[in-house]
């Protein structure tokens, strides 16, 4: 499973160590079919943790990327954004073809660009879920990544 950064307070951090459980609830039961099951259980943790339901928005415009959303805003008491999160859930064609890796990476590569040109102060997450094959692939040194990825 992915590294989840220590909880240093902020509900949003702690609803992301309560994600890490709910995904991998989901991801042993075979539930976890779209982007939108991690939104969900995202939510859901968010909620756990106390997180009011109308401060989360969906689909944020970006304020700085022409037609460009953000995937997930949460909003403090002051009404400004406090966290950003992207979601990305790429996985293996259920028909076995070749994956289009390089623009499977280059899609996920837009999504850091979108929380990086930000320019509010807030914690920025990127939620990243994938099989194998493209774990392998942007791992690999070879295709001149980091193999931290």
């Amino acid at each position: 499973m992915g590294h989840v950064r220590a909880v240093t307070g902020s509900a949003v951090e702690q609803a992301m160590r309560t994600f890490v459980q709910f995904l991998e609830q989901r991801l042993r039961l075979g539930t976890c079919s779209s982007e939108d099951s991690l939104r969900y259980s995202f939510f859901a943790a968010l909620l756990r943790h106390g997180v009011k339901q109308e401060r989360v928005i969906l689909e944020y415009v970006h304020p700085g990327i022409k037609g460009a959303k953000i995937d997930t805003m949460i909003m403090g008491e002051d009404r400004r954004p406090i966290a950003a999160i992207e979601f990305k859930y790429d996985r293996s064609n259920p028909s076995k073809t070749t994956q289009p890796l390089p623009q499977k990476a280059g899609a996920l590569f837009h999504d850091f660009v979108r929380l990086l040109k930000l320019r509010e102060r807030l914690e920025r997450y990127l939620v990243y879920v994938t099989d194998a094959e493209l774990a392998n692939y942007l791992s690999s040194p070879r295709n001149g990544l980091n193999p931290r990825l």
